[in-house]
């Protein structure tokens, strides 16, 4: 991605620019991970650094289509800013799913012309 473009691209389009987004990373253990009698933790990691980028956006009603349709497919491309990447990289792509719950938030209906409504959406990626 060249400079002035969006912190997202979802299967290779361009999102509208999100009004927030938060990356983590997170490790995943068995269920034979967890602290002994003696209170001595014994970690049995079996996936590490597990991906994840929440994204907030506020947008009118053909923005919020454009996102809604591009988070519905089961397994998608999710490229993103990620602050891992060295300065010269700055993006990775990962495949991944959206949070399987969608619920936009109605912010300003505008009756007179649907189009112009804003709206407010969030979800999850989720690396696979």
């Amino acid at each position: 991605m060249a400079n002035n473009q969006s912190i997202i691209k979802i299967d290779g389009v361009e999102m509208p620019t999100p009004s927030d987004f938060s990356p983590t990373s997170s490790d995943y253990d068995s269920k034979n991970s967890g602290r002994s009698e003696s209170m001595e933790m014994t970690r049995d990691i079996i996936r590490r650094n597990v991906r994840t980028a929440t994204f907030t956006w506020k947008l009118q009603t053909p923005d919020m289509r454009k996102v809604w349709n591009a988070v519905l497919p089961e397994k998608l491309s999710l490229t993103f800013f990620d602050l891992g990447q060295p300065a010269d990289t700055q993006y990775s792509t990962m495949s991944c799913y959206a949070d399987p719950s969608r619920k936009p938030k109605i912010l300003k209906w505008e009756p007179q012309n649907p189009e112009e409504s804003w709206w407010e959406f969030t979800t999850t990626f989720t690396e696979y």
